[in-house]
């Protein structure tokens, strides 16, 4: 029959040997402890469960039927609580006061162990005294008429115990979750460093004539990549694996190796398969940008080898005189107000592609046709007046208009 502790734990009563009869939890009720897998504890409550179903008990008598009957109850209602993850929180928090409890006996045992003689003798005295003073109180306490400053001190003397108890409890439950706290942490960092140290692999059974083993991957591995620490099969289908290398630099000749493979995969686990997919990632787009770069590096050595000597000239003296401005400006504190581009490369491309725009424009208008008097606008105008106006026409864009005109008012 099951009882519900404090804790929503299910207590059993099981029989002992010399046929006293005893409470105990579902670990010790189904005989496992509290570190035992749920694959173990299926097992346990498998082997169990078959010795004692109904089906089995047919050739036994109607009270050891019902007796069993309720053990086999017990069975199932235990397996639940191991189990089923609506008592997780409960599973957690009885573990913790179990562990609590184990670590206060020990330093019950540790302090005993240590105990010098007279400390012993002292502690005995007291025990007597404690037990003397609860049997005084059963004898007293209770009876019509009985000191009440003896009941008073017998009450407090309860209430102090009551608390030291509940002290040490709560020390020993801090320590326990401290521990705890720190055994977590500990399979973290465990974890983390394990996770750089393996690949995940997949193969194909299909394609693989004969299906590897763990022994095979191991040997294979530790010939081409590095020594192979453990192999472990997972998965439900037989076809994957984890390889646990000693040294994290196998991993990456390992997924390497089996990148274009249509047999067998290898790929990185974890962080770190984050961190490479970021790597490849980075590496991708730089390529990238090489690629773009050396593109327009080749367009602009094509425009380059077409320019004529003329426009080379005047190119490079665009060149010259952009970079001068630049520095000019540079020099002033000014931001220079070109427009953005890629590189240096590429601003002295464009200041010369203007330039020599700028060149054929001009070399396509010039000479300019000289003005005639069958122009209505020249109609009015003499011969001199024609030839002024041809000279504006060239020298006004090298020559400013008002020194023009002073040079040829004095010719």
């Amino acid at each position: 029959m099951s009882k519900t502790s404090s804790h929503n734990v299910p207590m059993f009563e099981q029989k002992n040997d010399d046929g006293t009869t005893a409470v105990v939890d579902p670990y010790d009720f189904m005989g496992v402890t509290m570190d035992t897998s749920d694959s173990d504890i299926s097992k346990a409550y498998r082997k169990l469960a078959l010795k004692l179903h109904p089906d089995k008990q047919q050739s036994k008598s109607a009270v050891e039927k019902e007796r069993i009957a309720k053990l086999f109850h017990d069975v199932k209602e235990a397996r639940a609580f191991l189990l089923e993850p609506e008592h997780a929180e409960s599973r957690r928090r009885y573990k913790l006061k179990r562990a609590s409890e184990k670590l206060r006996q020990q330093q019950d045992a540790q302090r005993e162990r240590t105990m010098s003689d007279r400390r012993k003798r002292m502690k005995e005295q007291l025990e007597q005294k404690e037990q003397g003073a609860m049997k005084k109180k059963q004898r007293v306490g209770r009876v019509p008429g009985s000191s009440p400053n003896e009941s008073q001190k017998e009450d407090l003397v309860d209430q102090l115990r009551k608390e030291g108890s509940q002290a040490r409890e709560n020390l020993a439950l801090r320590k326990a979750r401290q521990e705890h706290k720190k055994e977590k942490q500990k399979q973290k960092v465990h974890k983390a460093t394990l996770e750089d140290r393996q690949v995940r692999l997949k193969w194909s059974r299909s394609r693989l004539a004969i299906s590897p083993t763990e022994h095979s991957i191991a040997d294979l591995f530790s010939k081409q990549f590095g020594l192979v620490e453990d192999v472990e099969f997972i998965g439900s289908k037989g076809n994957m694996a984890l390889v646990t290398f000693q040294h994290p630099s196998s991993c990456t000749p390992c997924v390497d190796a089996y990148l274009h493979s249509e047999e067998m995969r290898a790929s990185y686990i974890g962080k770190r398969k984050e961190r490479e997919q970021a790597k490849d990632e980075k590496q991708a787009s730089l390529s990238q940008r090489n690629i773009q770069g050396r593109s327009n590096s080749s367009v602009r050595h094509q425009q380059l080898e077409k320019e004529t000597l003329n426009e080379r000239k005047v190119r490079q003296a665009a060149e010259r005189q952009a970079l001068l401005r630049q520095m000019d400006m540079e020099d002033k504190g000014i931001a220079p107000t070109i427009p953005a581009t890629n590189s240096n490369e590429e601003l002295s491309a464009t200041a010369a592609a203007a330039a020599i725009q700028t060149a054929r424009k001009t070399t396509a208008d010039f000479p300019p046709p000289f003005p005639t008097l069958k122009e209505k606008e020249n109609s009015h105008l003499s011969l001199f007046q024609l030839l002024e106006k041809f000279e504006r026409s060239i020298l006004q864009s090298i020559v400013r208009t008002t020194v023009l005109q002073t040079h040829q008012l004095n010719t």
